[in-house]
């Protein structure tokens, strides 16, 4: 058996991966992603998405074989819109600036993540038998600063060199941004766009994330994956670890998308029932529904298209309203100490939000890069690194009583400590 974590990367080289995708079982297709131009302005709806071109099954003209490319050529591939757009201009310096921070946050080893070239964390728990494992990280067009530190961070840990995860990252209607967005598809080949949603917040919090399901269902891809899970662009996720504890176990070789079995239609999630009781749902920040389940969802909004409820929300209501219980399909629930919302400031791991701790999984709303950096350095490949949060959160410590020293020498210079 071939390590599926192998890395080739240094912290210095980006690499441009057209990877091989496991498509099923013991089947490998290789499947690289169609060009931003070449689907950027079709519109994907339920009653034409069989034909558009799909990113995650077209084929490329050029070679197969992943290329390491450099800085440099990165930010060459970003130049070639026309640079007398002041919004282009606009997100060429974003790339600069982020390209800054993951130079800054690679180039140390005290920082990084630690990479090896052989990741003996993923040995014999990935095989050449194990379905494939969809991961689509919602974002916006112009956040180009947060997908470059996402594919350098939990998916360059987890993922880049793992044919049995994919990673993409699905966009609306991108408007003025479509050159930006034409030329990051160029370089790295792993955006959807739903070009028939508008970018907007009220559709990104509403129905977004179903109409990806849609269009994933559409695309026929739905029997070449096991799992499909949703991301929101300011959660982390330790994805070998969540794989391991969660996927692994419930891996079904009979698994299809008409099963009915409770036991195969699956949603893991964090346990939203602290704010609605009348049905299960996951949050939003970070769920994973087999693809029986997520088959159904889709199957379900066609038939109620509510468009006003929260996208989160929207998953319960869809299976509540369509008479799926408990009883019909298998809710494996999040515990806060693996899936929480960030605050160094909160101590208590048990807690909806406290800070970073043994068994981490999904730490969410980082909402500045500065802050996702932060938490992403407190992660190896095993999952959750208990020394780099100890001197996370020592120096912060230490940060903080510096500052008090400041304050009283300052209020009362007289007085020693």
């Amino acid at each position: 058996m071939s390590t599926l974590f192998t890395r080739y990367r240094n912290a210095q080289t980006t690499r441009v991966h057209h990877g091989d995708i496991r498509c099923a079982p013991a089947v490998i297709e290789r499947a690289r992603p169609v060009r931003a131009v070449d689907f950027i302005c079709t519109t994907i709806s339920p009653r034409t998405a069989t034909t558009a071109p799909d990113p995650l099954l077209s084929s490329r003209p050029h070679s197969t074989v992943p290329r390491p490319v450099s800085v440099n050529q990165v930010i060459m591939v970003a130049a070639i819109p026309s640079m007398s757009s002041p919004l282009i201009r606009y997100g060429l310096l974003a790339c600069v600036i982020t390209i800054t921070l993951l130079v800054t946050f690679l180039s140390y080893s005290d920082l990084s993540p630690s990479i090896s070239r052989f990741s003996t964390a993923a040995a014999g728990t990935f095989t050449a038998s194990d379905p494939v494992w969809l991961i689509a990280t919602m974002t916006l067009a112009k956040s180009l600063s947060r997908h470059s530190i996402i594919r350098a961070t939990w998916q360059r840990l987890y993922a880049s060199d793992n044919p049995n995860i994919r990673c993409v990252f699905v966009l609306s209607n991108p408007g003025p941004w479509i050159d930006i967005v034409k030329a990051e598809n160029e370089t790295y080949g792993d955006l959807v766009v739903l070009s028939h949603l508008e970018e907007s917040a009220h559709v990104a919090n509403t129905v977004k994330s179903i109409e990806f399901l849609k269009y994933f269902r559409d695309s026929g891809r739905f029997l070449s994956y096991r799992f499909v899970s949703k991301l929101d662009d300011d959660s982390f996720l330790s994805a070998l670890a969540f794989y391991t504890q969660y996927l692994h176990p419930n891996l079904n070789p009979d698994l299809d998308i008409d099963n009915t079995d409770f036991k195969q239609r699956l949603m893991i999630g964090r346990p939203m029932d602290r704010f609605v009781k009348e049905y299960p749902y996951p949050g939003g920040q970070f769920y994973t529904l087999s693809t029986s389940l997520a088959h159904r969802l889709s199957t379900l909004h066609d038939e109620n298209p509510i468009n006003d409820e929260h996208e989160d929300r929207l998953v319960g209501r869809l299976l509540h309203e369509a008479g799926e219980t408990p009883d019909t399909f298998t809710f494996i629930k999040l515990p806060n100490q693996q899936a929480f919302d960030v605050d160094d400031n909160v101590e208590d791991l048990s807690g909806w939000v406290h800070r970073m701790g043994e068994g981490a999984i999904n730490p969410h709303k980082m909402k500045t890069d500065e802050e996702y950096l932060r938490v992403a350095r407190m992660f190896g490949e095993e999952g959750v690194n208990m020394t780099a949060v100890a001197e996370t959160y020592g120096c912060a410590l230490a940060q903080h009583m510096n500052h008090i020293d400041a304050i009283i020498s300052y209020t009362y210079p007289n007085t020693t400590t």
